[in-house]
């Protein structure tokens, strides 16, 4: 199969009609509401990984930051005390820096509580891209940060990665996404997220002429 020549684009996945990664990403119930927010030249990139959680993920939301031609992301809905059914927001930052919590089991414990709900914010980007973001929006400046104590796993598919790691302890943001979703006791949402990042790998291998499309027919649409 040729990947090369013009195609139509599943609007939902972004991946081509021929390879669309919709039907192995279902949605899964979650509590704990996610804040995506991509950096403008990240968000162009086929191997970007962060919009893929909002694929399982119900009531993601996903903001574009620093795309030219358009105004910054505009995230007044961080600075909202209460969700709809009235709880109370507890909002984090995954991002190191000075104070930055490790997610241990003991402290994700901590946060849940029956009046809160929790609602964690990733930024999506290049460490670069990531750090200007969390310094220029007011909205993410403010918040406190948790960081993972530790890198996710090793899975599967890893040798079809989207993008080489310099560092083992770096991971692309779906992986570290599913990873805080399962210390946050969400463990069928983690699986969902491991389970979407490892389809986009394979078809983004497929398209890279990585693998051999007669060995993964079963991707095909």
């Amino acid at each position: 199969m040729n990947f090369d020549g013009a195609a139509a684009f599943c609007v939902r996945c972004r991946f081509r009609r021929e390879v669309c990664l919709c039907r192995e990403a279902q949605p899964v119930p979650s509590d704990v509401r996610l804040v995506v927010v991509i950096h403008g030249v990240e968000a162009m990139k086929m191997s970007n990984t962060g919009h893929l959680a909002a694929l399982v993920i119900p009531d993601t939301v996903v903001r574009i930051h620093g795309a030219y031609g358009r105004a910054p992301a505009a995230l007044g809905e961080l600075r909202e005390t209460h969700a709809p059914d009235g709880r109370e927001w507890r909002t984090l930052l995954f991002f190191p820096g000075l104070g930055a919590q490790p997610l241990t089991d003991a402290y994700a414990r901590e946060l849940h509580g029956p009046r809160t709900r929790l609602r964690v914010v990733i930024p999506d980007g290049s460490w670069s891209q990531a750090r200007r973001m969390v310094k220029r929006i007011p909205e993410l400046a403010a918040l406190p940060r948790v960081i993972l104590p530790e890198a996710p796993g090793t899975h599967a598919r890893d040798r079809l990665r989207p993008r080489s790691n310099p560092e083992p302890a770096r991971v692309s943001t779906c992986e570290a996404i599913a990873d805080a979703f399962g210390r946050l006791g969400e463990p069928a949402a983690e699986a969902a997220l491991y389970g979407v990042y490892d389809a986009a790998a394979l078809r983004i291998a497929l398209m890279r002429g990585k693998v051999h499309v007669a060995a993964h027919r079963e991707v095909l649409q």
